[in-house]
């Protein structure tokens, strides 16, 4: 009967041996799905990190094209693969208006999406709006007097009273009335909040009195000359100048004269863009030298622009890269999870 009790109890111990077993394979079982789960979770979030950095980058990638490239493209998507580790971005670039467009950048890794939808405003460099208008020509004045022959200018011309040679412009001169020049007047250097721009941005620097320039170090490079106590705001740009540093961008504001020696540019379809502002009532821009040519503006709506003893000129307003004059701005910004 002893043996027979015995026997039964071994029987109950392998019974409850296998419950704890199975009780433990199930809870090993949990330890592993939990440890799984987590592990899946860690790696969907690093994934859409991953993504959400990758959709930052076609932010980025489309506001390059659109810097480059702004007035082009009105409708566009663009598909980017960054790497060769899966990951990638595709665009989408819808315009708003003239100076407004949207973009939406979905950034891709392995199975995470991450969306992000931003409004890109293009605003000019510098907060001066009549310069935007003023760029357009190749030269305003209210006299142009050239004193040779052999010139030729490509693109608008304003003046409001005397023009010599005007038969000589490859393009139609744009004669407007005495009004409106007169108007330009309101709204120029006078009304630029000079403080804001000094020390703001080393792309553009203020200086008192007279300067002669003779290298750009930077692109884009705005100079803004006033006057000093004594009367001097005039800028004289150096021989050689705007042929060395052809592909950049410059802009002068000038109180005083702006004198520009002979500068001989290679190619008169370099990148850069050159504009020249003086409010000078007198003789505003003058031309020194044998041969000149200059991409972009010559403007002196107060006063004369003059050529002496130059035996070659060359102004061009036209195809000219403009997009270093504006800046883009993101105005909105919207954050979307996506997942396959």
């Amino acid at each position: 009967m002893f043996n027979k009790l015995r026997n039964n109890q071994c029987g109950s111990v392998l019974i409850m041996s296998l419950v704890i077993l199975m009780i433990l394979s199930l809870l090993g079982k949990f330890l592993l799905d939990i440890v799984f789960v987590n592990s899946q979770i860690a790696k969907g979030y690093g994934d859409g990190v991953k993504a959400y950095y990758n959709a930052s980058s076609g932010i980025q990638y489309a506001k390059k094209h659109l810097q480059d490239e702004w007035d082009k493209i009105n409708k566009m998507s663009i598909e980017h693969d960054i790497n060769t580790d899966g990951h990638s971005f595709t665009v989408d670039i819808e315009t708003v208006n003239r100076n407004s467009k949207n973009i939406k950048s979905t950034g891709m890794f392995e199975n995470a999406n991450r969306t992000l939808i931003s409004n890109i405003e293009r605003t000019f460099f510098i907060n001066f709006e009549l310069l935007e208008e003023m760029m357009e020509y190749a030269i305003l004045a209210k006299n142009i007097y050239f004193d040779h022959t052999n010139y030729s200018i490509s693109g608008k011309v304003l003046y409001q009273r005397n023009f010599k040679n005007e038969s000589d412009i490859k393009e139609p001169v744009i004669y407007y009335e005495p009004e409106f020049l007169d108007s330009i007047e309101l709204r120029t250097l006078d009304s630029l909040d000079i403080k804001q721009y000094d020390g703001e941005n080393e792309s553009i620097e203020l200086n008192y009195g007279d300067l002669y320039l003779d290298y750009i170090p930077h692109d884009p490079y705005f100079l803004i000359v006033l006057e000093d106590s004594n009367e001097n705001g005039n800028i004289t740009i150096q021989e050689g100048v705007l042929e060395k540093y052809q592909d950049n961008t410059l802009v002068i504001l000038a109180a005083g004269k702006i004198f520009v020696e002979e500068n001989n540019l290679q190619s008169i379809n370099s990148e850069g863009y050159t504009l020249l502002y003086s409010e000078e009532r007198g003789t505003g821009i003058k031309l020194l030298g044998d041969n000149i040519a200059i991409n972009g503006s010559l403007i002196a709506p107060k006063g004369d622009i003059v050529g002496k003893n130059i035996s070659r000129l060359r102004i061009n307003n036209l195809n000219l890269n403009y997009s270093p004059l504006y800046k883009l701005e993101t105005t909105d910004f919207k954050y979307h999870i996506r997942r396959n």
